[in-house]
């Protein structure tokens, strides 16, 4: 168990040494002398609203662990090939010395606070927090709890004597509410196989659009044969991979016709269909009509 006594997880001094604030981004950086078992090295906000310029997705691979809150908007979280939506209430782990990237929905862009730190008791932190490389993402019930914590934060003035032991502080708080929110809540007990049919679900929800998309490439991903993974994921979805791909798709399909002014040969090519022929037919079966009818139709209502 971890000792969360101030002095054994602190013996040290932090100072501010990184001082950074616009209307969209508030950054915070200590200097810090200690070799505790746990250590603090920064901490801030973004708002990637208010950026005129849409950014590129933010490559993480430091020797930090980083974890994120996003208080609105929403964007996805890629580690080791598999995407995870990232919504408001959503905790997610940039976990140190591990390649990924996360990025802010263009259309609905996200806002997050985030807090840098290391430790030698971090991998036995987050088996308490249940949150790790291969489950990053926690939607917590209590984001008005957590919010109000982190403005408090951002407000301590940043030439403050004591900003390094109010920012620990406010992390403790949020770490500890963390591991008492999770364990309150009934984990269900999930099977191997079922932890990785929904590997495989969340990744075709944020990957269906490529076209090279492939059920032999996802049983390589995930290291698994192509005939193993078709069975069971039709045991614990209830259909078949090639199934749930279409429906995706097709879906996705019938609300772009509805909703834009794309060309069809356009939506065919944005859900991952680069022959329109087989997009039609496959259209026709889904919805009863065919592409252009139901865009009349839509149209006409």
């Amino acid at each position: 168990m971890i000792d969360i006594a101030v002095g054994e997880w602190y013996t040290g001094i932090m100072k501010v040494y990184n001082m950074v604030e616009s209307d969209h981004f508030i950054q915070r950086h200590f200097y810090n002398e200690s070799s505790s078992q746990m250590e603090l090295v920064g901490f801030g906000w973004e708002n990637y609203a208010n950026y005129k310029v849409f950014s590129d997705p933010v490559v993480h691979s430091t020797r930090y662990h980083s974890l994120h809150l996003a208080v609105k908007g929403c964007g996805t979280l890629t580690i080791n090939g598999i995407s995870y939506p990232i919504t408001e209430g959503t905790f997610f782990l940039c976990p140190a010395d591990t390649p990924l990237y996360y990025a802010s929905d263009p259309n609905d862009p996200y806002a997050y606070y985030w807090f840098d730190f290391t430790g030698k008791c971090c991998n036995e932190l987050f088996e308490r927090m249940q949150i790790s490389a291969d489950t990053p993402i926690y939607i917590t019930s209590n984001l008005k709890y957590y919010e109000t914590l982190l403005r408090e934060l951002l407000s301590v003035p940043c030439d403050s004597l004591s900003l390094d032991l109010y920012a620990l502080s406010y992390f403790y708080q949020i770490l500890s509410a963390i591991i008492n929110e999770r364990n309150l809540q009934p984990t269900p007990k999930i099977s191997a196989k079922e932890s990785l049919v929904t590997q495989v679900v969340s990744y075709l929800q944020y990957n269906f659009t490529f076209p090279d998309l492939t059920i032999e490439g996802l049983a390589r991903m995930v290291h698994v044969s192509h005939s193993y993974l078709c069975r069971i994921f039709k045991e614990c979805t209830g259909q078949s991979m090639a199934a749930y791909l279409t429906s995706l798709r097709l879906k996705k399909a019938v609300e772009l016709i509805a909703s834009t002014n794309y060309s069809l040969l356009d939506i065919s090519m944005m859900v991952g269909y680069s022959d329109y022929p087989n997009f039609t037919k496959l259209f026709k079966k889904f919805t009863g009509q065919s592409p252009s009818i139901f865009r009349k139709k839509s149209d006409a209502c």
